[in-house]
């Protein structure tokens, strides 16, 4: 699916869509939903949404102030004094720099590259925790803004392709690090997540799961070139609500239309078929089945349908 998010893409909530779920802000943060639920009694934040059903949403910003909050508590500051705090005091509270790393500043992408260039894999882990810590959205903002500025200095000769073979070992890793916890307990459907035969990139996989287990959504990674008959089996043994298969730009698109094609036909109503990242835009023939989500935005609504799906 697609890598990484858009730095200039809403939050969710901020669009019309459903956020976050009680069950997923309490991992992400580390805060009990009782906690979550008593200090929106005591200090009237959080301030969630309610769907219909009753369940709790918290929008993107609100779980972006949790982290912090939950840093300065940490910190061995009050929660009277930090969870009513806005957000420049609760950076105060915590030595939170605004300006870094964030995709929009350029020094934390300057010493990314340079760790990058002479193969610094402490700084790496190190700067993109900087990342991590600033919420899930944050963290893929960074690495996409990230992997083009390589992607860049490679094409000019600056860097080799090995250089962004580390990278991407060191973002996987960073990635696979922060999901762990957002999946403590997850269970019930979930999306399974693949690459076809041929395509070797399993960045994508990583990405969207991250990004799928932060919105409260179970998932499971078959991994890269898992064939189509292998994944058509994984999703009739265990409950799944989608089957995604995620395409580089470098997919060979006969082949990734060839095993979408095979799943659709397979796969029982209403078992969806995902297809996202670069490779998945402009794919001629795909049955109707096939959903194309490309792009962050699409992939957030798509995966706060799921969410929706599996309960609050």
């Amino acid at each position: 699916m697609n890598p990484a998010g858009d730095p200039s893409s809403a939050p969710p909530g901020e669009t019309g869509s459903l956020g976050w779920s009680l069950g997923a802000v309490a991992r992400r943060t580390g805060i009990g939903p009782h906690t979550l639920r008593d200090w929106e009694r005591r200090f009237g934040f959080p301030k969630p949404r309610r769907l219909p059903s009753g369940h709790r949403r918290y929008p993107a910003d609100q779980v972006d102030r949790l982290l912090l909050v939950a840093r300065a508590l940490s910190l061995g500051h009050r929660a009277g004094e930090a969870v009513p705090a806005d957000l420049e005091r609760l950076r105060a509270l915590t030595g939170e720099d605004d300006a870094a790393p964030g995709a929009s500043a350029p020094r934390w992408r300057e010493l990314m590259t340079r760790a990058v260039g002479s193969f610094d894999r402490r700084s790496a882990a190190r700067l993109l925790g900087q990342s991590a810590a600033r919420g899930v959205r944050a963290l893929l903002a960074d690495v996409d803004a990230l992997f083009e500025e390589v992607g860049a200095a490679w094409t000019s000769g600056r860097l080799d392709i090995a250089h962004e073979h580390f990278l991407t070992e060191v973002v996987e890793d960073i990635l696979r690090a922060e999901r762990l916890p957002l999946e403590s307990g997850a269970d019930g459907p979930a999306l399974l997540l693949a690459t076809p035969p041929g395509e070797l990139h399993s960045l994508g996989l990583q990405a969207v799961a991250l990004r799928a287990a932060a919105m409260g959504v179970p998932v499971r990674i078959l991994g890269t070139q898992t064939p189509p008959e292998e994944i058509l089996r994984a999703a009739q043994a265990s409950p799944t609500l989608a089957v995604g298969l995620s395409l580089s730009a470098r997919m060979d698109r006969s082949a990734a239309s060839q095993a979408l094609r095979f799943l659709a036909e397979s796969l029982p109503p209403p078992l969806e078929v995902w297809a996202g990242g670069p490779g998945a835009q402009g794919l001629e023939g795909l049955s109707p089945r096939v959903l194309c989500v490309t792009g962050p935005a699409r992939l957030e609504k798509e995966l706060e349908r799921l969410a929706q799906r599996v309960g609050g």
